[in-house]
């Protein structure tokens, strides 16, 4: 059994604090442990030196806690840890003032003296208040130690004018030459003094000078390392500056800057960012924000897929119309030379615009521009797409005619595809028939020797004959007529043609009587204007014999006849019309 022997422990313990002998105090507690009588001997002489050299009892404090974790140290760690800031803070330099808060800060979170390190730091703030490099060292470890205090120093006139440069310039005076020497320091000073800076910037111009183009895009890299700054607080994080400078987008930021912003967010994975700086934007000046728009979109910086995803989220977000998309995404197209990869992209998305939203539109030369392209690019459906609102857009045209290039242009694209030539050429026909018979007298006319245009001319002039022949008459008029017509030649007919193929034996003297007895029954006047009617439609009706299909070697008149009936032949001439028109009627 070991004898208690108080000088020995005494000593042994004024030998550990001394000469920071761990393996002495190793020793002294295993005898605390053994005999209960050393531990009153070794508080006593504990109490006696934080008095005089509180860094001898930390060093007692921190070993014993080592060897075995016992709370009972704790209240001696603590003391000693803030007796010796106090006296280190007061006596010694500053770089041992910052071994002190740095060998405090190290220890583990169950030594519980972030309290002490926080007051420690308090004291420092006070002395730096003549020693400038002190209050440098001091600024970069309470940003990782205790991040809220520096708003205490941002507030510290004294300290902030003693600050060594240039991080003490920037942030007193705000140069921008100091500021960008502080970002050349390192990233934690570079945040300090912007952050500091985004404050004053809303009222003072000269400090939103700072905040230029390449200052944007150098909190926007240190945004994208937002997870290693875990230990700022919010008011200094990059995402907290980042949304400060969106929200200064409608005052005091600079175009160009705003410009920078609009780059760096719409790239972003983030696609609220972007949503954010232009909702801000549309509801101060929607303009301007177009303005932005275009710059960013026709700058060439940007991927046409994230262009066309982020107008697709500004859409959806009520922020552009779908015709203000429509608009930036042609001149677009026009950038990008249409047929590229890009090009093609922004066709296609165009095309499902207008094939979704009747409403939107583009001037007639960017739909000619389309549809063309799109016949290159054989995309039938929205070539279709396009020829409609092209085609809707020649119906409210007062003009005589379509230029004649555009409609042979029409004609051309339309070729590669049955389904577009069927569709054009239906439409052509039903554009027809609403025109007045002076405008399709006059495009008849322009389409003359135009080979390309022959099935269209031949559309227009079956159009002005069935104007000639219908008129403004109904169809039942027209029946009427015809059956008067019929009636009249039929009894032409039977009173003097063959009968039988004998011929009739025509007595001109008994004919002369007749008509002279009946001579009353007409004026002189319209005796002659009867003699005349009957002469030119006698020369009519030879002329339409004339002009009808007639038999040849291979084909006979009967069989003529039935193929215009059937709708097989197409008309020819008066009479082929007739019986084809006989035909269709019935038919119907």
């Amino acid at each position: 059994m070991m004898i208690f022997d108080r000088s020995n422990i005494q000593q042994l313990l004024r030998y550990a604090l001394t000469e920071r002998d761990s393996q002495a105090i190793t020793y002294l507690l295993h005898f605390m442990s053994d005999i209960p009588e050393v531990e009153p001997v070794i508080t006593a002489q504990l109490d006696q030196w934080l008095t005089t050299e509180p860094d001898a009892v930390y060093f007692f404090g921190r070993t014993a806690l080592s060897v075995a974790f016992d709370d009972k140290w704790l209240p001696y760690l603590w003391a000693s840890a803030r007796a010796s800031l106090q006296i280190v803070v007061t006596q010694s330099d500053s770089e041992s003032i910052m071994e002190w808060l740095r060998l405090i800060a190290r220890e583990p979170a169950s030594y519980q003296l972030n309290d002490i390190l926080r007051e420690g730091i308090r004291l420092a703030q006070i002395r730096a208040h003549d020693d400038g490099t002190l209050g440098v060292r001091l600024l970069n470890f309470a940003l990782k130690r205790a991040c809220d205090l520096v708003l205490d120093m941002l507030n510290d006139p004294p300290f902030i004018s003693a600050l060594n440069p240039p991080i003490g310039i920037a942030l007193s005076t705000f140069d921008p030459e100091a500021v960008a020497k502080s970002i050349e320091t390192g990233r934690d000073l570079g945040i300090l003094a912007l952050s500091h800076a985004l404050k004053y910037a809303p009222t003072n111009p000269k400090v939103a000078m700072i905040f230029t183009p390449e200052i944007i895009a150098y909190i926007w890299a240190l945004y994208g390392e937002e997870e290693s700054f875990t230990y700022l607080i919010p008011d200094f994080k990059p995402s907290t500056l980042i949304h400060t400078l969106l929200d200064a987008s409608t005052s005091w930021l600079s175009e160009e800057s705003v410009h920078t912003l609009f780059v760096h967010t719409v790239n972003a994975d983030d696609e609220s960012l972007f949503i954010h700086l232009c909702y801000q934007l549309t509801h101060q000046d929607h303009a301007q924000l177009l303005a932005y728009l275009n710059t960013l979109y026709l700058s060439g910086q940007i991927a046409p897929e994230t262009i066309i995803r982020s107008l697709t989220r500004l859409q959806e977000a009520t922020i552009l119309s779908t015709q203000e998309i429509t608009t930036i995404l042609y001149q677009l197209g026009g950038l990008y030379e249409w047929k590229n990869t890009a090009g093609k992209m922004i066709i296609e998305y165009l095309g499902r615009l207008f094939q979704q939203n009747a409403g939107i539109q583009l001037p007639l030369e960017g739909l000619r521009k389309l549809h063309k392209l799109t016949s290159e690019l054989r995309q039938e459906p929205l070539q279709k797409t396009f020829l409609k609102r092209i085609q809707a857009m020649l119906e409210t045209q007062s003009d005589d005619a379509p230029p004649l290039d555009f409609i042979i242009e029409l004609q051309e694209t339309v070729a590669w595809s049955n389904t577009l030539q069927n569709h054009f050429l239906s439409w052509w026909r039903g554009y027809m028939l609403t025109q007045p018979l002076s405008r399709l007298q006059f495009i008849e006319k322009s389409f003359e020797n135009k080979r390309q245009l022959e099935t269209l001319r031949g559309i227009v002039q079956t159009t002005i004959a069935i104007r000639k022949f219908l008129g403004k008459r109904t169809l039942s008029e027209v029946a009427m007529m015809v059956n008067g017509a019929f009636t009249l030649l039929q009894m032409l007919s039977d009173s003097f043609d063959p009968i039988n193929n004998r011929p009739l034996d025509f007595d001109v003297p008994t004919f002369q009587m007749e008509i002279a007895n009946r001579a009353n029954d007409l004026t002189a006047q319209e005796r002659e204007v009867f003699a005349k009617d009957l002469r030119e439609l006698a020369e009519l009706i030879s002329t339409m014999a004339d002009y009808r299909s007639k038999s040849t070697l291979i084909r006979r008149e009967d069989d003529i006849e039935r193929q215009l009936m059937s709708g097989e032949q197409d008309p020819q001439s008066a009479i082929d019309t007739m019986r084809w028109l006989a035909g269709f009627l019935g038919r119907m």
